[in-house]
């Protein structure tokens, strides 16, 4: 049973986590690490999200991102399947990589983020 539409908001907060299938690797050279930044970058732009924090971990990663215009899902389809075609491309590797979906949290309040006193 496919899980119901995710509910967006405009200028949300979210912690966003995506894993490897099986916890596969998805890091496994710094260039690959870079080419990842780059689409991180590429896609903030087009989707207008604006990026608070991101760790790369060998087999997943975490972004903490404000979505301005209440396009989480896009913005994460876009940037895990730019993501997915360089990856099968550069190590030959067909199938997923990535585990279906992907783990999305309400985040903090603003004031956690804050850098007012």
């Amino acid at each position: 049973m496919p899980r119901p539409p995710r509910i967006e908001y405009s200028d949300a907060l979210y912690h966003v986590t995506s894993r490897g299938n099986a916890r596969q690797t998805l890091f496994h050279t710094d260039q690959d690490r870079q080419r990842f930044l780059l689409q991180l970058q590429d896609n903030l732009e087009s989707y207008g999200v604006v990026l608070y924090a991101w760790v790369l971990m060998t087999n997943h990663f975490h972004l903490v991102v404000r979505t301005p215009r209440a396009n989480l899902s896009r913005f994460m389809q876009r940037l895990n399947s730019s993501y997915s075609l360089y990856y099968r491309y550069k190590h030959r590797k067909p199938g997923h990589e990535r585990q279906r979906g992907q783990t999305v949290t309400g985040c903090c309040p603003n004031r956690f983020l804050s850098t007012e006193e």
